[in-house]
């Protein structure tokens, strides 16, 4: 099942030479297992198991709806997956952002602040990045023809 991502359904785990734990699932009176793979993008990275106290016969239709939600098990944790290491990926960027003790800023085509880390709103002498927006950073730097270089930073 795993080699080639498929389900299997076994009838009848007693009479399936291959089945390791047979022995121990008869003791529990298990007749019957389906067995279907977690995968994305055709690889497997998991698989439900399901079992019966009944010997059942091989349901194709049920299989094809196992195998289905097997893949959308495994795109809805992928997807899951990729949110949250793009919600790690910005909490870096935001802690470097914030703490670095050099001033930084990100500002649009026109000039304007879009972002200003701490440490530039304190070498600026303000107290709070609204404080400078609202403030218009003075008109001391960040338009279009100037660049930070041109500011006057306290000692």
């Amino acid at each position: 099942m795993y080699k080639n991502c498929r389900a299997v359904w076994i009838p009848d785990v007693s009479k399936e030479p291959d089945f390791a734990r047979a022995g121990l699932f008869a003791e529990a009176g298990v007749r019957a297992a389906c067995v279907f793979p977690i995968q994305h993008s055709g690889k497997p990275f998991g698989v439900i198991e399901l079992f019966s106290v009944r010997a059942l016969p091989p349901d194709p239709e049920m299989l094809e709806i196992l195998s289905d939600i097997g893949l959308r098990i495994g795109n809805y944790t992928q997807a899951t997956s990729a949110g949250e290491a793009l919600r790690r990926s910005e909490e870096q960027y935001r802690r470097l952002f914030e703490d670095a003790p050099a001033g930084l800023y990100r500002a649009a085509p026109d000039g304007r602040v879009l972002m200003a880390n701490p440490s530039l709103i304190r070498m600026l002498g303000y107290s709070s990045f609204t404080e400078a927006v609202v403030g218009n950073f003075n008109g001391t730097c960040f338009g279009p023809q100037r660049s930070l270089d041109s500011a006057v930073l306290p000692d």
